[in-house]
């Protein structure tokens, strides 16, 4: 007798035990609403989103005239804008001219430092330090900046930046210390050309 009482003692405290748990399921559930909360859907039009679209021309072809543009003559239009919309028609036909001209001068420049260079390796001054032949030359780069801009005067005036290469030549003849030139530094170049007559002078 006393071992069915305990039974049902136990029956009836598993049941409470069930039913106190399904009702505090249920109010909670709805104390936070009917559903659980979903994770936003990163597809859905409230989610941020980032949308690149090709520029035209963009691609090989594209990249190739960008490369182009920026190799050729550069006008600094915020420096200018305001000082080319003031000029006369003849100030405007001026400043056209130059900076339709001023890419061609700049490779020309460009041969022309080449050129100099070459002058400088045959008149090499050669000095015996310790058995070693030595000297020292300048070289040049490539131009790597074409730029035109107006003086404060109205006039087109070019801004050509390259570099200078120093070099120091060492070996036991004169053949093997030109065979291997040691660059000991390099100095960026700023060279300022003025439009007149119509052509660039230097």
């Amino acid at each position: 007798m006393r071992l069915a009482l305990t039974i049902l003692v136990l029956v009836g405290l598993a049941w409470v035990a069930a039913s106190w748990a399904q009702d505090n399921a249920t109010s909670t559930s709805q104390s936070a609403g009917t559903l659980p909360a979903a994770p936003p859907d990163p597809s859905s039009s409230t989610a941020p989103s980032l949308v690149i679209e090709p520029a035209p021309g963009s691609g090989a072809a594209g990249a190739l005239a960008v490369a182009t543009e920026w190799q050729g003559v550069k006008a600094d239009v915020r420096a200018t804008a305001e000082a080319i919309a003031r000029l006369t028609t003849d100030q405007r036909q001026k400043w056209d001219s130059a900076v339709a001209a001023l890419p061609s001068f700049c490779h020309e420049w460009e041969s022309l430092l080449h050129d100099r260079e070459v002058e400088n390796l045959t008149h090499l001054i050669w000095k015996d330090h310790d058995g070693y032949e030595t000297a020292t030359y300048t070289g040049y780069g490539k131009v790597r900046g074409c730029e035109a801009k107006e003086s404060a005067e109205g006039v087109p005036i070019g801004k050509v930046t390259y570099d200078e290469k120093n070099y120091y030549l060492v070996g036991k003849s004169i053949d093997e210390a030109k065979s291997h030139p040691k660059l000991l530094g390099t100095t960026n170049t700023l060279e300022i050309f003025s439009w007149e007559k119509d052509r660039w002078f230097y």
